[in-house]
């Protein structure tokens, strides 16, 4: 992916809307799956995170 080549912000749209699904993606779950004492079949890395959030202590989502 190549970023924006000038000062638009418009030009950023396409960077904004993958950089989410990259760092969701990114996560490896098995680590979050041992912290949390396992997960249901098929919880995927979006649920695990927010699972971790609220267990560290942020009751926002609540």
């Amino acid at each position: 992916m190549i970023g924006p080549l000038d000062d638009d912000p418009a030009s950023l749209r396409e960077a904004l809307l993958l950089l989410p699904i990259v760092i969701i993606d990114g996560i490896d779950p098995a680590p979050l799956k041992t912290y949390l004492g396992g997960a249901d079949k098929g919880e995927r890395s979006l649920k695990l995170l927010l699972r971790l959030v609220e267990k560290l202590g942020d009751e926002s989502n609540s």
